[in-house]
């Protein structure tokens, strides 16, 4: 199923072998560029090993149609939908739980879409993570996504090719 989700949505992923692994075994970090509203369906989908992700409570909890499409995911066993709050510090909190249970966790470091497809600044969510739970961080590049019409903010294309680079 995942592979021709992949494939009708145009997307191809490479994973590096190390990568892969500490995914696999948990307790780290899978963090990405964030351009589009694809970007955490994509890496949960072809993540080797389900990720309990943050996302922000607007989309997880107060979207009725997103919340529904991530709670779906879930029950596929894809992984957890976290909501975080810039707010509160509960999502990150739990985030930190899922970790040190051995899950590994996706995050997206902006925090936000980026609104020109280019990095943004950092928040300090990852490093607050690795920091106290020891965890290591794999980093993942979305390159396409960001062309969407449908799912990004600046695209330019109706249905660009995506390739995720997992390192």
């Amino acid at each position: 199923m995942t592979a021709a989700l992949a494939a009708a949505l145009r997307t191809r992923a490479t994973i590096a072998p190390q990568a892969r692994e500490m995914l696999v075994k948990g307790g780290t970090i899978l963090t990405s560029n964030h351009v589009s509203l694809l970007d955490g369906v994509l890496l949960a989908l072809l993540s080797p090993a389900p990720l309990a992700v943050g996302v922000d409570s607007d989309w997880s909890v107060k979207s009725p149609w997103a919340a529904r499409g991530m709670a779906t995911l879930c029950w596929l066993g894809y992984g957890w939908v976290v909501p975080l709050d810039s707010g509160t510090p509960q999502g990150l909190r739990k985030l930190a739980r899922h970790l040190r249970e051995g899950r590994s966790v996706l995050l997206f470091p902006e925090g936000q879409i980026s609104p020109n497809g280019r990095p943004q600044a950092e928040r300090p969510g990852v490093s607050w993570l690795a920091e106290r739970t020891g965890a290591k961080v794999v980093r993942a590049s979305i390159d396409g996504a960001e062309r969407s019409l449908i799912f990004a903010k600046a695209g330019d294309h109706l249905w660009p090719r995506i390739a995720i680079t997992v390192s």
